[in-house]
């Protein structure tokens, strides 16, 4: 439909200006000036080559100065049709990032606007769609986040282009049982697609609630019983309360700029409507307002990787979107969450179109194809950085590092016990996809059906407020420093089971979430016994009785021995009801069964014989 609209609208019209930027970084490369959308190869138009030759050849030695070539790439001919109403949508394909607005957000024809194009049935299959436990782990991340802002009593919980909100779904199930935090939140959905929306209200099992004190409805989920609210644009979201943003593969679909290496310098690449009304690739023959960011990402970056590209991608929306996320950071609190394939550096020639999981021609039949493109995550650190110093940057680090930072392996480990055979296929599948490298070497079916991992193709970025005291001092993997921070050392001594006598094998949580998650899994595998040590670091018969209880872990390994702080998460010690230091309680199944209450040896190593 949209190629209709616009063929319809011009016919035989070329829409480059005449835009050309020379920069002499590489005069000596050979221009590429013409692409046609019917082949995938790429054919130099040779008269305007010609052009450039003669050009040089007038030309003296270029100096590291900016000059202007003013000459055209070609004279546009004059129209052979009379106006009509679509001519305004034509006039706004001139660059590749408007071509891009255009095909995903036609407000009659864009691809996500009227359909649903995620999952197996749709055009492509992103993490969350992959199993439950992506965004459960996304959940883990977020609730830990709000611990680390001081358990703040409102937060805006900001996602956008949910999707068909699978994300938050498992989001809020995974967390539902928190009650504090639940109770802070309010969702807020950025999306622009009437469609989606409506999906996304109906995943979310939402409900319209009429307030008598206000005009306007409530909208609730009630997978937790938590306000929803939709939006077109992120400024639209409420400001003055502390917020979490979550952008998941959602970078990748802001439409770029794409400049090309030209003989006399750099030149954007434009969408041109041939005289056969097939859609073309042109350079532009004079410089567009796109240069000044292209003048910028190349400022942040050295020169030894500019002067080795014959193509640079730019996204002016990311940078701009990123400063918006950081200044609201740093004057409300937060944090975002950024997960998207891409690199951690200039971005050359990545814009790709897919139409039912397969690759096809970024020209062909716009409207019908998802289009998208590298995420550059230097692009995105220096943006935030710029805007204020009161946040911080950390990552990126693969999708694999940063679930398993978030415990994942444990989570799988816990759900496979009470799979069926093809529950748990499933399940090592959607693990593997997310985490793994490439094809599944478990995979014994069809080559073609082989799962494919995504665990190192998408990298992982969190922007937070640097008040917010997020300890970091290791200059390498930012993202899993920060991480580890929020979770606390406890999983480090997950497998010491069968470690030696004079090693502890007692597990420390420094995290709500964290203890949470573990507690859960122990609920649902059914097996894990655990014994829990609620002491304080004030308390004298607590660390009396330390090293006793660090005798009993490594001596009975068929339970779980943990050490809680109850100043540090007096939450747990509350649903436990402890009132005095030290308390041991023996669970079994997720229910209590015995505890000890005091500095009491002989009895506490009487019931650990009793119940292990």
């Amino acid at each position: 439909m949209l190629r209709r609209v616009l063929q319809r609208a011009s016919t035989g019209r070329h829409i480059a200006k005449s835009y050309y930027l020379a920069s002499h970084l590489s005069p000596s490369l050979p221009p590429k000036c013409l692409f046609s959308s019917s082949s995938s190869s790429q054919i130099p138009n040779s008269s305007f080559v010609e052009q450039l030759e003669d050009a040089n050849q007038a030309t003296s030695q270029p100096t590291a100065t900016l000059s202007v070539d003013r000459s055209g790439l070609h004279t546009p001919p004059e129209h052979s049709h009379e106006s009509t109403s679509d001519s305004e949508l034509v006039k706004h394909l001139k660059g590749i990032i408007k071509y891009m607005e255009e095909v995903l957000t036609n407000p009659k024809a864009g691809f996500y606007i009227n359909r649903d194009v995620f999952g197996a049935e749709g055009d492509f299959i992103t993490s969350p769609e992959v199993s439950q436990m992506f965004g459960e782990m996304v959940g883990v991340w977020a609730m830990c986040l709000w611990e680390q802002m001081g358990q703040p009593k409102k937060v805006n919980l900001v996602e956008l282009g949910p999707g068909r909100g699978t994300l938050m779904v498992d989001l809020l199930r995974g967390v539902s049982k928190f009650k504090n935090f639940i109770e802070s939140l309010h969702v807020h959905l950025v999306e622009c697609s009437p469609t989606l929306q409506k999906l996304q209200h109906e995943n979310l099992k939402c409900v319209d609630e009429d307030i008598t004190d206000q005009v306007d409805k409530r909208t609730v989920s009630t997978l937790a019983q938590t306000p929803v609210s939709w939006h077109a644009a992120l400024e639209q979201v409420p400001s003055g309360v502390p917020t979490i943003i979550i952008a998941h593969e959602f970078y990748d679909a802001l439409p770029v700029h794409q400049f090309q290496r030209a003989s006399r310098g750099w030149s954007e690449k434009m969408v041109d409507v041939a005289e056969d009304s097939t859609f073309r690739f042109v350079l532009s023959p004079q410089p567009t307002p796109a240069t000044l960011y292209l003048a910028k990402r190349c400022k942040w970056a050295s020169t030894e990787e500019v002067t080795k590209l014959d193509q640079i991608e730019v996204c002016p929306k990311a940078m701009e979107l990123t400063q918006t996320i950081a200044d609201r950071i740093s004057s409300d609190g937060g944090g975002a969450l950024i997960i998207d394939y891409g690199m951690n550096g200039i971005v050359s020639d990545s814009l790709q179109a897919i139409r039912k999981h397969k690759f096809v021609n970024i020209l062909d039949d716009p409207g019908s194809a998802d289009l998208s493109a590298y995420v550059d995550f230097a692009s995105i650190r220096h943006s935030a950085e710029e805007v204020s110093g009161d946040v911080a940057v950390y990552g990126p680090i693969t999708q694999s590092q940063f679930l398993g930072s978030l415990g994942i392996n444990f989570r799988v480990d816990a759900l496979l016990p009470n799979c069926t055979d093809e529950q748990a296929e499933s399940l090592r599948t959607g693990y593997w996809r997310l985490v793994g490298e490439g094809e599944a070497p478990f995979w014994e079916g069809p080559d073609e059906e082989a799962p494919i991992g995504m665990g190192t193709r998408y990298l992982a970025m969190a922007i937070v407020n640097k008040k917010q005291g997020v300890p970091f001092e290791e200059e390498e993997e930012k993202m899993g420093g920060f991480l580890s921070s929020l979770l606390g050392p406890g999983e480090a001594n997950a497998d010491d089971s069968s470690s030696s006598s004079d090693q502890s094998s007692v597990l420390a949580f420094h995290s709500t979430a964290r203890w949470q998650l573990h507690f859960n899994e122990a609920k649902e595998s059914n097996k894990l016994k655990i014994v829990i040590d609620f002491t304080a670091t004030w308390c004298g018969p607590c660390k009396m009785m330390a090293p006793i209880f660090s005798a009993l872990s490594t001596k009975f390994t068929a339970a779980d021995f943990v050490k809680i702080d109850v100043d540090e998460l007096s939450e747990v010690a509350q649903e436990f009801g402890v009132q005095a230091m030290p308390t041991f309680v023996f669970v079994k199944k997720g229910k209590e069964v015995d505890r000890v209450v005091g500095a009491k040896k002989d009895e506490l190593e009487k019931k650990v014989q009793k119940h292990l």
